[in-house]
């Protein structure tokens, strides 16, 4: 449970994401961890797009914006992971 951090995380206007295992095999593993992030950012962009369309950003839009940035981070620090540690 990692609520704690990110409390002291979110008060320090700071985001923490929990770092992934694993290697970077080939260059399909590049393409596919950078398709991944790609996808993963379009889906925050479609996001925003949705929740700034009617000038009013409500609560739950706002959580679903934090949800896909907090996974188009995650998807973006798998790639840089797997690519250090090939």
């Amino acid at each position: 449970d990692y609520s704690v951090l990110d409390a002291i995380e979110q008060a320090l206007g700071r985001v923490a994401v929990v770092m992934p295992e694993g290697r970077c095999g080939s260059l399909r593993d590049v393409c596919r961890l950078s398709l991944k992030a790609v996808g993963e950012f379009g889906d925050l962009m479609r996001e925003v797009e949705k929740s700034v369309k009617d000038d009013l950003v409500t609560d739950r839009e706002m959580g679903r914006v934090q949800v896909e940035g907090y996974q188009a981070i995650a998807a973006i620090m798998t790639l840089i992971r797997a690519m250090e540690r090939r």
